[in-house]
């Protein structure tokens, strides 16, 4: 073998080092987005499920609007107002796939369960408190991922920030 064709074969080898040590930077960074992405949408799947599950609740029971009402019993011991946030927080998955432990999110304000409002009254519905009439949840979840600690030096976290504020409204006819 000519030495013209070994200089070759190792600068050959030399290249595809390098080609791998310019773009694997770039496919983590592609990867852990995709990843961080995926965290975010489904935690916003869990806070739609979540706020649905609180809107039937109110919609069967529309005095939780009013804040006189929190103390009314509903069985097993529990208030209403104490039942609502209770239905609505069970829904919401704290990591993926592993749902809410013993109050953990509430004690965090992580999740904030607005009180029911009720929709603006209409012709069709003179009274707010009406079958029919609509009532609206919001909730409030604050995510955080597992790159909200990470920043890269003289980078920082390139404006992503680390905590992500995902909040959802939904409204349902009173029943």
């Amino acid at each position: 073998m000519s030495v013209s064709r070994q200089l070759k074969q190792k600068s050959c080898r030399g290249q595809s080092l390098v080609e791998i040590a310019v773009t694997l930077p770039f496919l983590v960074a592609l990867v852990i987005a995709v990843v961080e992405m995926g965290i975010i949408f489904t935690s916003y799947l869990s806070l739609v499920n979540a706020t649905r599950e609180g809107a039937i609740f109110a919609s069967m029971y529309p005095e939780l609007t009013n804040p006189a009402n929190d103390s009314k019993p509903y069985g097993s011991g529990n208030t209403l107002w104490g039942e609502y946030t209770k239905r609505v927080a069970d829904e919401i998955l704290v990591v993926v796939g592993e749902p809410l432990r013993e109050g953990l999110l509430l004690n965090e304000s992580v999740l904030t369960i607005d009180r029911p409002t009720l929709g603006p009254t209409s012709t069709d519905c003179p009274t707010a408190l009406e079958i029919g009439c609509p009532i609206t949840v919001t909730t409030h979840y604050r995510v955080r991922t597992f790159t909200s600690d990470m920043s890269l030096p003289y980078f920082g976290r390139l404006g992503l920030p680390s905590l992500y504020q995902v909040d959802y409204s939904m409204g349902m006819p009173i029943r």
